[in-house]
């Protein structure tokens, strides 16, 4: 079967760095759950995830919401919201991978996104690298159109040249194999949360990525889509759409980061995960580092080879 993914607009992310005022201590009917939502408007993104909507319910920071407490806390709380770091949240439950199904080559839509440069010979430097460390769980969610995503502090800014992510299929749910997948990747700068660029790649797992397993998708070439990456940056996958039975997908994520660093914490936004709000969450079991690796184009320089008596004419 064929499922496809509505879009989504951009949302707003709380600095993971920023610190909060002290919260009142919850009492035994505490639960963690949505808060109040307000209307605000988000910038209207330029990549696959593209949507129009002028507006839209939000939060203007991460979930920390106490049920069934005084007025006078809960007013505290609406004080106090807007400050709460977005990484703030409840650990999440990890899930156990069964294995690696290997390296799938992708390929860039060049449809989505209409390339600008030209593939000029470049050498490729790795800025950013996490899946050459052992892998330490997975996440997933049975909302198939969820947003998985990470800040990545690369050792230097550049043109992004190659890009690594993954997909997995998770067996909690049952599902079946995945045959194809259609997946956005967008990259926004980590301090400002400005649109950078991004692109949308295709990946066939031929008789299809197994449930319990992931797969890495690799995507070369990529300086004609003239993505200059800062070295902050936040990167977004999501899965737009794809073929087979599988009914829960999501990344897998590695740790230590290798090559750049990392917060312990990802970015989610997915129905199934803290009601539906987009921050970042961090995992019962660990850092987590979905898994991602970042090479960006150094530009050649050509060289000939010249006679003492030719350079000599050259400065006549």
């Amino acid at each position: 079967m064929t499922a496809a993914q509505e879009s989504r607009p951009a949302r707003e992310i709380i600095d993971p760095g920023r610190t909060a005022p002290a919260l009142p201590a919850p009492g035994r009917d505490t639960i963690d759950a949505q808060p109040s939502l307000a209307l605000c408007s988000f910038p209207v993104l330029r990549g696959p995830h593209a949507a129009a909507h002028a507006s839209r319910p939000c939060l203007r920071s991460s979930r920390v919401v106490v049920l069934r407490q005084p007025l006078r806390v809960l007013a505290l709380l609406a004080l106090f919201l807007a400050a709460v770091p977005a990484h703030a949240l409840t650990a999440v439950p990890p899930e156990v991978i069964r294995g690696f199904a290997g390296v799938v080559k992708g390929v860039p839509d060049e449809d989505a996104y209409r390339p600008q440069g030209t593939n000029t010979p470049n050498v490729v430097t790795l800025a950013y690298d996490d899946l050459s460390s052992p892998v330490n769980f997975g996440l997933s969610s049975t909302d198939l159109a969820a947003e998985w995503g990470d800040r990545t502090y690369l050792t230097s800014s550049g043109l992004l040249s190659s890009h690594k992510l993954t997909i997995f299929n998770s067996a909690t749910n049952g599902g079946g194999p995945l045959l194809t997948a259609q997946v956005g990747v967008d990259f926004y700068d980590g301090g400002t949360n400005a649109f950078i660029g991004g692109y949308i790649v295709d990946a066939n797992f031929g008789a299809g990525l197994p449930t319990g397993y992931y797969a890495v998708v690799s995507v070369t070439d990529l300086e004609p889509w003239s993505i200059d990456l800062p070295s902050d940056v936040r990167v977004v996958q999501r899965v737009i759409s794809f073929t087979g039975a599988a009914n829960r997908l999501g990344i897998a994520s590695f740790d230590p980061v290798t090559i750049g660093a990392s917060p312990v914490s990802m970015y989610i936004f997915a129905s199934t995960f803290g009601g539906g709000i987009a921050g970042y969450y961090v995992v019962a079991s660990g850092p987590a580092n979905p898994g991602y690796q970042v090479g960006l184009a150094q530009a050649t320089v050509g060289t000939s080879t010249r006679t003492w008596g030719q350079l000599k004419k050259l400065y006549r």
